[in-house]
């Protein structure tokens, strides 16, 4: 496992923080959701066997990556999920690292995807391990879309999605 971002990242309206044993509801639920399953997948770290603990489920597929973070309400309760781990797709090149949000269904739409990504982007700049941040983005997922624009992300090119079988478009961003 590998330190890419210092946590906790703080904002007004989340913190993005380790994932503590409290969190493992939740984060099964977020990534049982149909909506993040088509545009995110799963995330074994989530995807416990009986009586597995987050940490061993995490090791179990993780090589270069940043553990899953929580991202949290000010009262404690997980919004979300951010990772960040080493791209290895078309185009890939040292230093480059896919960024992924899944947010909750009842949070989706208010800004804090947007809020998220620059806060760990501001985080991650001048650090030595991310040259570039990637975002893949299904077709059709207009908040995605309008995100990575938003940001100034450039497109890179395209990429199969694994869960949806479509192209998604890959994005990058030059950090550093």
């Amino acid at each position: 496992m590998i330190t890419l971002l210092p946590l906790p990242v703080e904002a007004k309206e989340f913190t993005v923080r380790e994932v503590t044993g409290a969190d493992c509801a939740a984060l099964d639920a977020l990534y049982a959701d149909e909506e993040v399953r088509k545009y995110v997948g799963t995330s074994s770290a989530f995807t416990r066997r009986p009586g597995e603990s987050p940490d061993a489920a995490f090791q179990r597929g993780h090589v270069d990556t940043m553990r899953p973070a929580a991202i949290a309400a000010p009262t404690g309760s997980v919004l979300g999920a951010l990772s960040l781990r080493r791209y290895d797709g078309n185009g890939a090149e040292p230093g480059d690292f896919e960024i992924t949000i899944a947010l909750r269904k009842d949070v989706r739409g208010r800004r804090i995807g947007s809020d998220v990504r620059s806060a760990v982007l501001d985080a991650l700049r001048g650090g030595p391990a991310v040259r570039r941040v990637i975002a893949r983005v299904a077709p059709g997922h207009k908040p995605s879309l309008h995100l990575v624009q938003a940001l100034h992300f450039t497109k890179i090119g395209e990429q199969p999605n694994l869960h949806s079988g479509q192209l998604d478009g890959v994005f990058a961003l030059d950090i550093n």
